[in-house]
């Protein structure tokens, strides 16, 4: 009994002693857990911010716009003094992420942080730091806040670099995250060598590999110029062998992006490719991971046959077998399973057929008799079976549907011999007409439009007819195009021509432009078996009690030229004629009453007797018309109507003669003789400006050396006396009576000696640097209409301009000088922020001898001081080229003349030289060599080619020229530029001034003036204060 409580007691005691350590332990880790916690707060570890999680409470939850606005400055203005504050006791790096997380929310909700621009330095010092989490908050304020030519760039460069070196990768890919977004091109430069290193390190994991590839992606597409090392084609085929695939996607993304642009460099990785995919689709080489819904690397596939969609079928046997083998397992798999009829793997598995569906066209399309590969011609029928099937199967998914008929229309794009195959599936796309969605609509036009031949043309026709009944206003105008250009190209018979269009111009009305009524006309002009057809047919359209004015003007001109044809007919004589006319005459517009009047006179020479006195009617009651057109036809052929010589009237009013026919293609380019007679006429009227403006050049270069021998004889030195300076304005009006001209210092040999004249070789503006650089005719055509822009044995660059105000046009012309087709043909414009730039899509191969154009639209939205540039990218016997050609759509294109006096411009003068406002360039520069130079040849310059106007009796000395204009803006206004020309005949040198309220304007006025008159390797800028 005793040992009993003995041993119960020990028990008791025993587990009063584990209580107690217990408790003890507990309170011992309660202890260390509350240091950490201080210790962390101190160095600004990961603890959760509950002032930004308040923050961002009360911002979702303000009711109006204008309390959150009270919200945000509440809270910048407590940050403003926390970090006021901090000049005496530093923050912790807990407020520091804090306070930068909580400017990154307010910068997503799109408020501008000009006014705490200070804590930008908080999270560059951030970067420097050895705890994870600041770092982390440090990189995503300057990712989010920093822009790329923000001024702590540099500062940021070498943290970068450090992080980049680092041995955590964490903190390798913080600074990889950072260069993608900001991409300045001091990061491009500076660290591009490291990120490609990273990149194509072996020992890099996966994740920072991705990271570092997509970093220099991005870099690249901001600057073309980074260039690859040597070494880069043997890692990146390395890096394509190994077996994680997880860096391949990103790798291959840049890899097709440089092959756009160095085709030929990156066509050895073809075997690499499609041993990629050889490994995923027949090996089933993959890790689970990479699995998207029962689909191995989606993505990863889809970027391979993109690649390959670029060149022609690989030469090397050994890949060719590959590729047929992965081309023959997806078109047996192309049926899903029931486990993947989800919507996501529907989506994934037709992606990828998809595209390879596309890279076979595209393959077919760049090989060279492809139809020699049996494989080739047996895939692409099996992949007819899959679009048709699709087509019937898939009809209820607009997406597939879609797809499915853009690779038909893909198909009679790139391989129009192969589109017989599709002629049996006419009836399924003619009734995807019918369809909602406008985007399937569009794609089955441009399908039948395809598809259709001789042999099918008139069911195709038909059916668009009858749609285009029903048609939307957005879609018509692009079937209409279509109907017409089908009808044209497949008409066996003018009179099945005549009635499609005529019908087309019935039912779609002012949808039909009128360049095919003209085309209509022309046919039934050229073609008198029609002629008679088309008169009564017209008649019959007149009779509907449903018209429009495009049918009018139709039925006026068939009915003035050929409706004598049909005026012996019951109930269609000349006085039924003209009523069924004129009854739609009130209801017109007035372009389609000059067309009728044109008619009525036909009527009055063709009807004297019938119709004279009804006429004169209409004639007369037209004079008095508000349009001038109109009134001016009524007034001509009123007085014709009167005149008593028959015979005049007659050969007046006598029929259309027979339009020219288009020559052969190959004979003209197909351009139409009338186009070619204009050509020759505008070159006949260039020849005689150029000669006219020749004489001019000649006369005052005969005034300018009658001059300079009066002066030896006088024994006069010729000097530049200058306007009021702005700091001598401010003095007060100094000018004498009768005269507002102040002395000034000479540009002479006393200013600037003879033996300095060599060293005037350079100049600091980057303007005038980038205008001397231009292309060949680019300053010849700053100051013409038209000519050769540039050209190459492989091609030449031609160029027509118009403008009108602050809106302007370009024809560009390419032609293929050389003996070997140009593939790849790309055409794009360098975006600019003063110029709206329009650039219509420009064909995409030119054969020898081709010419093709090109439309361009601008509008100038405010001043600026360089022009555009076109960039050109095409191939001529496998050998890729690019060029850069600066557009010459100078500032002074722009201009207007204006009218002002002397007194005007010396107080406008003033005014500009004044306050805070001045934007002034003062320049030297040498007379061009070539041609002859002089103040009436500057006057002249001015006026003709640079849309200036000269103000006369400003300066006394005659070799000076002052000129002003106002600049034609769409967003700017109409801003003034000033400019002032001092000539020194002995030293054949300009001294050239330039102001106005706009830097852009001021420059680009500048450039254009010193590039006209001037040798531009020769400027030596004497003040510029813009």
């Amino acid at each position: 009994k005793i040992e009993k409580e003995r041993k119960t007691m020990s028990k008791t005691a025993t587990k009063k002693k584990l209580k107690s350590s217990q408790l003890r332990i507990t309170k011992r880790l309660d202890t260390i857990t509350d240091n950490v916690a201080a210790k962390e707060r101190s160095v600004g570890g990961n603890i959760s911010f509950t002032g930004l999680t308040n923050f961002i409470s009360d911002i979702r939850h303000c009711p109006t716009r204008e309390k959150e606005q009270e919200r945000v400055n509440k809270e910048l203005a407590n940050i403003r003094k926390s970090f006021v504050k901090a000049k005496k006791k530093p923050l912790d790096g807990y407020q520091r992420k804090k306070y930068i997380c909580k400017l990154v929310y307010m910068f997503t909700l799109g408020y501008e942080m000009e006014s705490v621009n200070f804590v930008f330095m908080e999270a560059v010092k951030m970067l420097g730091s050895d705890v994870f989490s600041e770092k982390l908050i440090g990189y995503l304020g300057v990712s989010l806040l920093l822009h790329e030519e923000h001024e702590v760039i540099p500062m940021v460069i070498q943290s970068m670099q450090n992080d980049m070196e680092s041995h955590l990768p964490l903190v390798r890919g913080l600074p990889l995250v950072a260069i993608a977004n900001i991409g300045s091109l001091e990061m491009a430069d500076t660290l591009s060598p490291h990120i490609l290193r990273i990149a194509m390190a072996a020992d890099s994991p996966a994740a920072i590999r991705k990271r570092a590839i997509l970093a220099f992606l991005a870099l690249r597409r901001k600057y073309p110029h980074l260039q690859t090392p040597e070494t880069w084609m043997t890692k990146v085929q390395s890096s394509l062998q190994e077996n994680d695939l997880g860096p391949v996607l990103p790798l291959l993304t840049l890899v097709q992006y440089l092959a756009k642009e160095e085709r030929d460099e990156y066509e050895c990785l073809l075997p690499n490719v499609i041993d990629i995919l050889y490994r995923i689709k027949v090996k089933k080489e993959y890790h689970k991971e990479y699995v998207y819904c029962h689909m191995a690397h989606p993505w990863l596939q889809v970027r391979c046959f993109r690649i390959l969609s670029l060149y022609p079928l690989v030469e090397e046997k050994k890949a060719q077998e590959k590729f047929f083998e992965v081309l023959s397992t997806i078109t047996k798999n192309s049926r899903m399973t029931r486990a993947e009829q989800s919507t996501n793997a529907r989506n994934t598995r037709n992606s990828v057929l998809f595209e390879t569906i596309n890279a076979l066209i595209m393959i077919c399309h760049e090989t060279d008799n492809y139809q020699e590969y049996p494989k080739l011609n047996q895939f692409f029928q099996e992949s007819f079976l899959i679009l048709y099937d699709f087509m019937v199967n898939e009809s209820t998914e607009p997406n597939f549907l879609y797809l499915t008929l853009d690779m038909l229309a893909l198909v009679c794009t790139k391989l129009p011999e192969k589109k017989t195959m599709g002629k049996s599936y006419l009836t399924t796309v003619i009734s995807f007409l019918n369809m909602e969605d406008i985007t399937i609509r569009r794609r089955a036009l441009d399908v039948l439009y395809g598809l259709c031949d001789l042999e099918n043309s008139k069911r195709v026709i038909s059916a668009l007819m009858k749609y285009l009944q029903g048609a939307d206003e957005e879609f018509r105008e692009e079937l209409v195009l279509k109907i017409a250009i089908l009808a044209e190209k497949f008409a066996e018979d003018y009179k099945w021509y005549f009635d499609v269009i005529l019908r087309l111009v019935t039912d779609a009305g002012e949808a039909v432009p009128d360049d095919i009524w003209h085309r209509v006309v022309r046919v039934t002009t050229n073609h008198p078996d029609v002629q008679l057809h088309a008169a009564r047919s017209v008649w019959a359209t007149l009779q509907l009690t449903r018209w429009n004015e495009t049918a009018v003007k139709v039925a006026g001109y068939v009915l003035g030229e050929f409706g004598h044809l049909i005026a012996e007919e019951p109930g269609k004589g000349p006085y039924d004629q003209l009523d069924a006319l004129h009854s739609k005459f009130g209801y017109c517009g007035n372009g389609t009453k000059v067309l009728l009047l044109n008619t009525y006179g036909k009527f009055a020479s063709e009807y004297p007797e019938e119709l004279g006195a009804r006429l004169s009617e209409i004639f007369d009651e037209q004079r008095t018309s508000y349009d001038c057109e109109v009134q001016q036809r009524a007034h001509e052929y009123f007085a014709l109507n009167e005149y008593e010589d028959p015979d005049l009237i007659t050969a007046v009013m006598s029929e259309m003669p027979i339009y020219p026919e288009k020559k052969a293609e190959e004979e003209s380019g197909d351009m139409e003789p009338e186009r070619l007679r204009q050509r020759e006429e505008r070159e006949r009227k260039r020849e005689e400006r150029e000669r006219e403006r020749e004489a001019e050049y000649a006369a005052a270069r005969r005034r300018d050396e009658d001059r300079r021998q009066e002066a030896a004889t006088a024994g006069a030195e010729a000097s530049l006396p200058r306007m009021p300076s702005s700091e001598e304005e401010d003095d007060g009006d100094s000018s004498s009576e009768g005269s507002e001209h102040v002395p000034a210092p000479e540009l002479g040999p006393g200013s600037i000696p003879p033996p300095e004249l060599p060293q005037i070789i350079e100049t600091t503006s980057l303007v005038i640097a980038e205008w001397s650089r231009g292309c060949q005719g680019f300053r010849t055509l700053v100051e013409r209409p038209e000519g050769v822009l540039w050209e190459s044995p492989t091609l030449q660059v031609g160029l027509k301009s118009q403008y009108s105000g602050s809106a302007g046009r370009f024809m560009l012309y390419y032609g293929n000088r050389g003996s070997v087709p140009l593939e790849g043909f790309s055409v794009a414009v360098t975006p600019h922020e003063e110029l709206a730039l329009m650039l219509k899509p420009a064909q995409s191969s030119l054969n020898p001898g081709e010419q093709v154009q090109q439309l361009l639209n601008f509008v100038c939205l405010a001043p600026y001081s360089l022009p555009p540039e076109l960039i050109l990218s095409f191939s001529a016997g496998g050998k890729p080229e690019r060029h850069r050609l600066r557009l010459p759509i100078a500032m002074t294109k722009f201009l207007a003349r204006t009218a002002m006096s002397a007194a005007e411009f010396l107080h406008v003068w003033r005014q500009l030289g004044q306050g805070t406002e001045l934007r002034e360039y003062t320049a030297v520069i040498k007379a061009r060599p070539d041609v002859p130079q002089s103040a009436d040849i500057a006057k002249a310059t001015l006026e003709s080619k640079l849309n200036m106007q000269v103000v006369p009796a400003v300066d006394p000395n005659p070799n000076n020229v002052v000129a002003v204009a106002q600049a034609k803006t769409r967003e700017a206004g109409e801003p003034s530029v000033l400019a002032r020309l001092q000539f020194s005949a002995e030293l054949q040198l300009y001294k050239l001034s330039v102001r106005s309220v706009s830097r852009g304007l001021t420059m680009g006025t500048a450039a254009a003036i010193m590039g006209a008159i001037g040798d531009l390797n020769s400027v030596r800028e004497e003040a510029v204060q813009l």
